[in-house]
């Protein structure tokens, strides 16, 4: 938590319990009739549409001259049962005299709008401090006091510059039923006042998550307000609102100024979008025209903080188990030494450090951190309780890295190449992957990526041990699996047999059995068999069977190619192709003999007969 000047007590000698034990801040106030619980959020949202905020407590102004209002706020987006906030008691005045009222605002959930404050010689017309209150109805008119404008009522005691002042506003119970009960107290005098109004059957009031203010201007949060006879420039004091016991989840914080006699606005600003109170303890800052505010989950500043701080912070890496470390530098200016530093892990205080020169710059030790993501800031307050806030410093506590390699192929022909590829999981970017081959360190390589490509040149043959090692910037180191890769000689056909054969009785070689053994490369082997130079097949059997066509002398070849795409070709061989002559001839010159051995036989017959018939006379 942050403090402000002169805010609630001895700043130095509370720092540190309340950034440890904020409940403590909020002593009991057991003696007041219906008193509060502190503020709980019910969740429930009443949406508005956005405008100016209009100008109060006019009435009280019989002149012209204090005619610009000036407002510096912080709207809620939580919806509230109840509310209570702590405020410094700073007695402060323009150079015309009049000084500001420090506001508790509540929008109920009938519409109506609550206001509590401290104010001191407020408008002019109220000397000192008083109990600044006003009630508006829903349709944006003044109507508690009757006579509009805001009512300033006396406290039952003292109530003095540097006090810490509890604002209330809440639906009462018992004799306080159905009213809204606007409350302060002094905590140093125990000094308090009170005003009641109806609730109007409310039970809540309204936080605005869409938007600054409703279309009457109305709003629930605090606002530090004063009117001044010239345009305002800045000039207001340090002031501290706190609540230690909840922590907003978001706000916005805007700051205007409005011409009462011209009934024009002079400027309006607000902060671009909503802001999330993620690091319940880093200030945000908006300013707009010489004003100036910080808030946190738990605290809103109002006017000129004269500390400032730059926080220059190396990264961190970090990888589960491991200790985790941060250098930083922070650097605060203005205010008064010297300074106390605070640094905050993941929203709670983990090391203060006092600084006589202004300059914090350490090595932390934030020990081992869970899985997943943290993040530190750095606050400083000076020796009045001025503060400052650093940006927030995010980083990742990741899971210990895990190591694979792989390939597509693990033998390579000798003088080609083969990619292993290296991918991570888990550790902390950027990594750097070492690549051995036979445990020599052979190539390293710095990324950010998650993976990672080693080329293996194969330069001799044989078989070689390929493995990566991981060394993230944790500094975590692991090394993958082996993997073998062995380095083949090219191919080289070994034999190659061709049997021509005849499948017909008339013709010759009109088939060739083709069978080729191959040695040598990387497997698997693609065979492209050749006929008179064009494919005729092509796949990964070693053996085919040629069917010739072509009469005459054919030309027989075969192209071998392995997996890495060495080729190498065959010699030609060559098959004659035609008819069988002797076939042929022997199948035209069988019925001649045929006849001829007939005519031979009857011949001889023909002579057998003559000779043995007798002859006549």
């Amino acid at each position: 938590m942050k403090r402000g000047k002169l805010e609630c007590g001895n700043i130095l000698a509370l720092v540190f319990i309340l950034l440890v034990f904020p409940a403590m801040i909020n002593p009991s106030v057991a003696s007041v009739p219906n008193h509060s619980i502190p503020m709980t959020s019910d969740l429930t949202y009443h949406m508005h549409m956005a405008a100016m905020l209009q100008p109060k407590q006019t009435a009280q102004f019989a002149g012209t001259t204090p005619k610009y209002d000036e407002q510096v706020g912080e709207t809620f987006t939580q919806s509230f049962t109840s509310l209570e906030y702590n405020v410094t008691a700073v007695a402060q005045v323009d150079s015309d005299g009049y000084g500001p009222a420090y506001l508790l605002n509540g929008l109920s959930g009938a519409g109506y709008w609550y206001q509590v404050g401290l104010a001191y010689d407020w408008g002019g017309t109220a000397s000192g401090f008083v109990l600044a209150y006003e009630v508006f109805n829903t349709t944006g008119v003044s109507i508690f006091p009757s006579n509009g404008g805001g009512g300033a009522a006396t406290f039952s005691g003292p109530v003095n510059q540097g006090d810490c002042v509890l604002f209330n506003l809440y639906f009462g119970t018992g004799s306080f039923a159905g009213k809204a009960v606007m409350y302060a107290l002094d905590y140093n005098t125990n000094s308090y006042a009170l005003e009641t109004y109806s609730a109007e059957g409310a039970s809540n009031f309204v936080g605005n998550p869409n938007s600054t203010l409703n279309m009457h201007g109305f709003f629930t949060g605090l606002m530090t307000e004063q009117y001044h006879a010239n345009p305002y420039y800045g000039s207001e004091q340090f002031v501290t609102y706190s609540n230690q016991a909840f922590a907003l989840s978001a706000a916005w914080l805007w700051i205007d100024e409005y011409n009462v006699a011209t009934n024009q606005t002079v400027f309006s600003a607000q902060s671009s979008s909503l802001i999330a109170f993620d690091n319940f303890h880093q200030l945000h800052q908006f300013e707009s025209n010489g004003a100036t505010e910080h808030a946190d989950a738990y605290v809103l500043d109002t006017g000129t903080d004269p500390v400032s701080m730059n926080l220059s912070a190396s990264s961190i890496s970090a990888d589960i188990g491991n200790q985790v470390n941060t250098s930083f530098a922070a650097n605060a200016s203005g205010g008064t030494l010297p300074y106390t530093y605070l640094v905050f892990l993941d929203n709670n205080l983990f090391a203060t450090y006092n600084s006589t020169n202004g300059i914090y710059d350490t090595i932390l030790n934030f020990g081992s951190l869970a899985l997943g993501a943290h993040d530190y800031y750095v606050d400083v307050i000076d020796s009045n309780g001025y503060p400052a806030s650093s940006q927030s410093v995010g980083f990742t506590v990741n899971s210990d890295p895990s190591l694979s390699i792989s390939s597509a192929q693990q033998s390579v022909d000798l003088n080609q190449h083969d990619t292993l590829s290296a991918s991570v999981l888990g550790g902390t970017s950027p990594y750097t992957f070492l690549w051995y081959v036979d445990g020599q360190q052979v190539e390293e390589q710095n990324t950010s990526l998650t993976s990672s490509n080693f080329s293996f040149n194969a330069t001799a043959i044989g078989n070689y041990t390929v493995y990566g090692k991981l060394i993230d910037s944790a500094n975590y180191a692991i090394n993958s699996t082996t993997m073998n890769v062995r380095v083949n000689q090219d191919p080289f056909i070994s034999s190659w047999t061709v049997s021509p054969e005849s499948t017909s009785f008339f013709l010759s070689n009109n088939e060739a059995k083709s069978s080729l053994t191959v040695s040598g490369g990387t497997p698997p082997y693609t065979y492209t068999w050749y006929l008179n130079g064009v494919v005729v097949s092509q796949g990964s059997a070693s053996n085919y069977n040629y069917s010739l066509s072509r009469m005459g002398q054919n030309k027989l070849q075969v192209n071998v190619s392995d997996s890495e795409g060495f080729v190498v070709t065959s010699l030609a061989y060559r098959v004659n192709y035609g008819y069988n002559l002797l076939n042929i001839g022997l199948t035209a010159g069988l019925p001649i003999i045929a006849l001829g051995l007939a005519a031979f036989f009857l011949l001889r017959r023909s002579q057998a007969d003559g000779l043995s018939k007798p002859k006549t006379l």
